[in-house]
């Protein structure tokens, strides 16, 4: 049977592995060489870091889409919006700046490979991103229950410029929140089998032991990244739903008006229940290894699939935002099509097929000059502004006319 400080050490471990995403934890320096053994690296943690990597690459595209069509259409920057883009930014974040860092230093030999400052750093930027993250699904929580509890009063009261300030003092508390995270994370080598192996991983200050400070960090974590935000979550949205029920009171409000606001609030409902059902387990599993460190070793199956959940929830936003959201579409296909040479023209009245059949007809493309009608009695020109058929020319059969008056 397990003592109970090999069992607390095996739970210390189990929680440095999901740390952030799965930091494989240094051997203590009372473990000899002789029990280390190569290879250091599984089958099964090279598949889950491939596959990482993976939700990576597709999430940092898929985010950065999302910034690019919301920044260059004027139509996209509402209220809701631009919490969507800064949240988009956030995941652009953690997909492009985190996971590429972490899983290809689980995939080497020699572990973080990428010096102490940058250690310090990564782990900033995971906090960051996940700290700024929960913080704007609250603040759309909020504006969505305001939306829907009083519509009149929050057109009046909730302009843009005041958004982007709200966005601002979200991502100052988010940095703030995560710079005890970054400054005490340091580097440890250890010789295993002749080769130095480096991990990132938390450092405990001053004379706190290191279970501890890792207990401190799950609590913390727990209450900030998930309980106080449900608890201010959880309600709004339960009567926010209660409202939704009575559509009839809101009479005032346009048909066109209440389909649009319901859209976006069951759009924010869906993406705050799918961060919900991927941290839950993080929190969850951490909790468990520290309240109970005397079950033993825990499955890497449970700890890749809690680790592979948090990391997909900033993969899969994209998709519920073009999923939910019609206009969202919409736009998106014309930003990706805005490399096409043709006329700019309104997405919500053109579809995809128009807009391709569109730019590939230069060859045969109709153009409508107005007529030329000579005023008898002086010498100026007038231009018919009524269209017939003769008013149009076959743009590559098009000729210069000049027509001279005879005096």
């Amino acid at each position: 049977m397990m003592s109970t400080s090999s069992a607390t050490q095996e739970a210390t471990d189990g929680l440095v592995n999901i740390f952030s995403d799965n930091i494989t934890s240094a051997p203590e320096s009372n473990m000899t060489n002789a029990t280390l053994q190569l290879p250091f690296i599984k089958n099964s943690q090279i598949i889950f870091s491939c596959f990482e990597l993976f939700l990576a690459a597709i999430g940092t595209v898929a985010n950065l889409v999302v910034v690019y069509t919301i920044a260059r259409n004027r139509k996209m920057k509402t209220v809701p919006n631009v919490f969507v883009l800064n949240l988009a930014i956030a995941d652009f974040i953690y997909c492009s700046m985190f996971l590429p860092f972490w899983d290809t230093a689980n995939l080497s030999v020699h572990g973080w490979i990428y010096g102490r400052p940058m250690c310090n750093v990564v782990v900033a930027v995971c906090n960051i991103s996940v700290n700024s993250s929960i913080l704007f699904l609250t603040a759309m929580s909020i504006e969505r229950y305001r939306a829907v509890a009083d519509p009149i009063g929050h057109v009046q009261r909730q302009s843009l410029k005041k958004t982007w300030l709200i966005s601002g003092a979200i991502w100052v508390a988010a940095v703030l929140m995560s710079l005890p995270f970054a400054v005490f994370t340091t580097t440890k080598n250890t010789n295993i089998g002749g080769i130095i192996h480096t991990t990132c991983q938390p450092e405990a200050p001053g004379n706190m032991d290191f279970w501890q400070y890792n207990l401190l960090i799950s609590m913390w974590r727990f209450l900030a990244w998930f309980a106080v935000p449900l608890l201010i979550i959880t309600p709004l949205y339960a009567l926010l739903f209660k409202k939704l029920r009575n559509e009839g009171v809101l009479l005032h409000i346009g048909r066109e008006t209440i389909q649009s606001r319901n859209r976006v609030t069951r759009m924010v409902a869906v993406v705050v229940f799918i961060f919900i059902l991927s941290w839950l387990p993080f929190h969850v599993y951490n909790l468990v290894i520290f309240f109970s460190p005397k079950t033993g070793t825990y499955p890497e199956a449970v700890n890749y699939l809690v680790a592979a959940l948090s990391s997909a929830n900033s993969t899969v936003n994209p998709f519920l935002y073009a999923l939910l959201g019609e206009k969202f579409r919409i736009y998106t296909r014309k930003a990706l099509l805005s490399c096409c040479p043709c006329e700019n023209s309104d997405p919500l009245t053109t579809t995809t097929e128009a807009v391709v059949a569109k730019c590939r007809s230069h060859k045969r493309a109709k153009t409508w000059y107005p007529r030329a009608n000579w005023n008898r009695g002086n010498d100026s020109v007038k231009f018919s502004s009524e269209r017939d058929p003769k008013d149009y020319k076959d743009y590559s059969e098009l000729k210069p006319i000049r027509r001279h008056k005879s005096f």
